[in-house]
């Protein structure tokens, strides 16, 4: 083989495998959609013992 991209080509000349991998990676799946709200949950339960910590205090 001359070099890696003339390998790649006869592997998969439309370079479709490449586009995919690409276009994989910005999809959202339903799994980490939940994981991201539970880490807004988290977050905003954080926030809120925080508050009620400072209230604590200052009482």
């Amino acid at each position: 083989m001359d070099s890696e991209k003339d390998a790649k080509n006869l592997i998969d000349p439309k370079g479709e495998t490449f586009q995919k991998e690409i276009s994989d990676k910005n999809v959202m799946t339903t799994q980490s959609a939940f994981e991201m709200l539970d880490q807004e949950k988290v977050n905003k339960l954080r926030i809120i013992g925080n508050l009620t910590l400072l209230e604590q205090v200052k009482q």
